[in-house]
């Protein structure tokens, strides 16, 4: 991993976070979301890239989970390339060939930024949900 990269997409990873109204609330990060980030990293290292997308942005589950891809997807596009034009260049992913060194690039790439949101949802304080135990 690159770590002047990373250290570039913090500030714009914290804007990304920040714009989220279900994930920042009141100056506090949910903490289910922070769990959901910490585990995108394993989760591509255990399985792979496109199983983690695959996992991530399930539809049913586009309201948890699904934040995390559209975080990830705004700190991409904003930080690859600000013309809008180029969007569906950017984010296409090789389906023909999922090995060599674009992929490769392209995985670190998202590892990056996933360390970058990470980083920045950790500046904030936690909101603790508190479960009810009903004896």
């Amino acid at each position: 991993m690159n770590r002047r990269r990373i250290d570039k997409l913090i500030p714009a990873a914290m804007e990304v976070v920040a714009d989220e109204k279900e994930i920042f609330q009141a100056g506090k990060i949910q903490s289910k979301y922070i769990s959901y980030i910490n585990a995108f990293g394993p989760t591509v290292v255990q399985t792979s890239l496109l199983q983690a997308f695959m996992v991530y942005y399930r539809e049913s589950d586009k309201a948890n989970r699904g934040k995390i891809m559209d975080m990830l997807e705004k700190l991409l596009i904003n930080e690859l390339s600000p013309n809008p034009a180029n969007k569906e260049k950017r984010l296409a992913l090789e389906t023909k060939s999922r090995k060599g060194a674009a992929f490769t690039r392209w995985r670190n790439l998202v590892l990056e930024a996933v360390v970058a949101l990470k980083l920045a949802m950790r500046t904030w304080p936690k909101d603790e949900e508190k479960k009810k135990q009903e004896d």
